[in-house]
């Protein structure tokens, strides 16, 4: 087993994620695919999220993702992603923005998300540079709240992986990694006012081309979720997600002068 995460290092991330305030309710979250929300204005989001294998040797790697709102429907997303235990060149340092359009004011909430991401991975000597745009439909069922999204999006190495792994001290070439378009779905149903039943898919095989299904809890100032990862192929591996989410505010409202 090769899994070298210190389990009181983990206990101080979650206690110290759980101890802030904040998060907003019943927004849109989502495992694997963008979501059809944007941080609020005057927010720090955080996100971490744990994808750890179920087959020897065990597998572990993280996204760790920070956005904030700079207007009502804008946001401004800083990454750092495919944080493993494997000895990869695909640790990538990412930053990006998202906007949604609202296409209907009723209970279905027509919108439409645009976004996209640009990564800079390190390790990767013959390219360090990649991308990741996309966009989607999403709406809500009326009555249901019941969220549904759907749409495309393509990526570079840096977020989608390799097809071919080079042992330690070889240099990965571009043919070695996967550049490709891919469809994203995704579902979002409450059970109760705080549990969701939350899965979203994406196409291929890549290292995101999986079903990742699970639950969300809405816990007080934070959102839990837990879900397992079915992958398309051989280059994503079959695993339990685990995520943590946060809203800390950092700008204060201003209040209306007194007349």
């Amino acid at each position: 087993m090769r899994l070298k995460v210190g389990k009181a290092g983990w206990l101080c991330w979650y206690v110290a994620i759980l101890w802030q305030v904040g998060r907003a309710d019943a927004q849109s979250l989502i495992l694997g695919i963008p979501n059809a929300d944007v941080a609020h204005k005057g927010v720090l989001e955080i996100t971490h999220e744990s994808q750890i294998g179920v087959r020897s040797p065990v597998t572990w790697n993280s996204f760790n993702i920070f956005t904030t709102g700079i207007t009502d429907r804008t946001e401004l997303t800083f990454s750092l992603i495919n944080l493993d235990n494997t000895i990869l060149p695909g640790a990538t340092f990412a930053a990006g923005a998202k906007h949604i359009i609202p296409l209907s004011d009723g209970p279905a909430e027509w919108r439409l998300t645009a976004g996209a991401n640009i990564g800079f991975a390190p390790r990767l000597n013959y390219q360090p540079w990649g991308f990741f745009p996309y966009s989607h439909l999403s709406c809500r069922l009326p009555g249901w709240r019941t969220r549904l999204t759907g749409g495309v999006a393509y990526g570079t190495p840096h977020f989608f992986g390799f097809k071919n792994k080079r042992p330690t001290g070889q240099e990965y070439q571009p043919a070695d990694g996967v550049y490709m378009a891919s469809i994203m779905a995704g579902v979002e149903h409450p059970l109760t006012k705080r549990l969701w039943l939350v899965a979203d898919w994406f196409s291929g095989n890549q290292v995101q081309g999986a079903l990742i299904a699970g639950f969300q809890y809405d816990w007080g100032p934070s959102a839990l979720l837990l879900a397992y990862k079915l992958p398309n192929g051989s280059l994503s591996k079959n695993a339990i997600v685990t995520e943590v989410v946060v809203d800390i505010p950092y700008a204060r409202k201003k209040t209306p002068a007194a007349h």
